[in-house]
């Protein structure tokens, strides 16, 4: 793996920071799993030809043939689902595949991923994106990462909200009457490309909510700050409980 990182936000506001997987490293599991999936078909190959071999009708061997590929084809996309992000080689290589709430991919996510296989294995070795995405890896907003350790993965709230300092002044208590999924709504904005032009909508509800109306700032500065003050809050009650 190379040195280079990334930071998350997971659904419930908690920071974690990823290796982000090498190029080489995921190139070295998808050959593993080629290798994998040439022996399945040829095994498979084999087994057919022994099953059916005695059955004139060559359209029930095309069927066989075609079902057996099938498996083969989807291998890589359903171990993706099973082993929450994982093919064998990503499993062998200690990497795996997450999307942007630090959660293993959904089937529409790991769909749009090996969709683009195709493409990405003529195009994507030359379009690599920060955090080494390709372009099955964009549309489905996914990374390839390292595995945390399981001391890694227990963190605690207060600590990850340490980027805010601890003299940190709340400028709109009101952020307090925020739901969770609000609040989701709001962090998705500020940090999904595909929301970056909703910021005014967003501003709008949520002045409508919070009953604020006149404000110093504006914009995707005041929503950032909505949600500095609502991850304090939140931080706070972690505290004294």
């Amino acid at each position: 793996m190379d040195n280079q990182s990334i930071q998350l936000i997971t659904g419930g506001y908690v920071k974690l920071q990823y290796d982000v997987a090498s190029p080489g490293a995921r190139a070295f599991a998808y050959l593993i799993d080629m290798t994998i999936l040439g022996i399945m078909g040829f095994l498979l190959s084999l087994a057919i030809v022994r099953t059916f071999s005695w059955i004139e009708n060559n359209a029930l061997l095309y069927i066989a043939y075609v079902l057996a590929y099938m498996l083969v084809l989807f291998f890589d996309m359903t171990l993706e689902l099973l082993f929450s992000g994982q093919t064998i080689g990503k499993m062998i290589l200690r990497i795996k595949v997450i999307n942007k709430d630090c959660q293993p991919p959904t089937f529409l996510q790991s769909f749009y991923r090996w969709i683009m296989m195709p493409i990405d294995f003529f195009v994507g070795l030359f379009f690599i994106a920060k955090g080494n995405q390709r372009l099955g890896d964009i549309l489905s907003g996914c990374y390839v990462v390292g595995c945390r350790s399981g001391r890694q993965d227990k963190v605690n709230i207060a600590n990850e909200f340490a980027y805010l300092s601890p003299n940190y002044k709340v400028q709109y208590p009101e952020s307090e009457k925020l739901t969770e999924e609000q609040a989701l709504a709001i962090q998705k904005v500020l940090h999904d490309y595909v929301y970056k032009d909703s910021h005014k909508l967003i501003e709008k509800k949520v002045r409508e909510k919070l009953k604020l109306t006149k404000t110093r700032e504006t914009g995707r500065t005041f929503l950032q700050t909505i949600m500095n003050d609502y991850k304090y809050i939140e931080m706070s009650k972690q505290k004294s409980i």
